[in-house]
């Protein structure tokens, strides 16, 4: 009687050869992904409900002060549009979505580089991320201020940038 063992093991090996084999479609292609950051994000437009009294978050901000020490140079530049945000800070930029909705502030995602800053300027760019995950109101003051508070007080004060 013969063996089966070598049928066995050309049908076993045939099998794993076609399931274990990438497929063309799960092949990473860089194409792809160029294709990906290339393309528009599609947002629909931000418009406020009729009678909204939101202040616009829209723009650009110059931190003035956060959580309650005045800021002086190296500034914190920070651009809102559309629900996200970056911030330009002396080593490290932030980035992130936030909600901003009835005098309610909201931190969606927050991610950045990590330059590896020491000193004073670490500490400020920490403070600020944990101003921005802390904060749970914002509003406009009549001078044209945005602040970010919380129940522990102001948390991010900022001034718009004039072009």
């Amino acid at each position: 009687m013969p063996r089966p063992f070598p049928v066995t093991a050309l049908a076993l090996s045939a099998t794993l050869a076609v399931f274990c084999a990438p497929a063309a479609a799960d092949r990473f292609d860089i194409r792809d992904l160029r294709h990906f950051l290339t393309q528009p994000v599609q947002r629909p437009p931000v418009v406020p409900p009729h009678g909204s009294t939101d202040p616009p978050l829209d723009g650009r901000w110059r931190v003035t002060e956060l959580r309650g020490a005045d800021l002086g140079p190296p500034q914190l530049i920070v651009a809102v549009a559309d629900g996200r945000f970056s911030i330009r800070g002396a080593c490290n930029i932030l980035t992130g979505a936030i909600e901003a909705r009835e005098g309610r502030f909201r931190l969606l995602s927050l991610g950045g580089t990590l330059m590896g800053c020491f000193g004073p300027i670490a500490d400020r760019e920490q403070a600020m991320s944990q101003a921005l995950q802390d904060a749970t109101r914002y509003a406009t003051t009549a001078g044209g201020a945005l602040v970010l508070s919380s129940g522990a007080g102001v948390e991010l004060r900022a001034v718009p940038v004039v072009p």
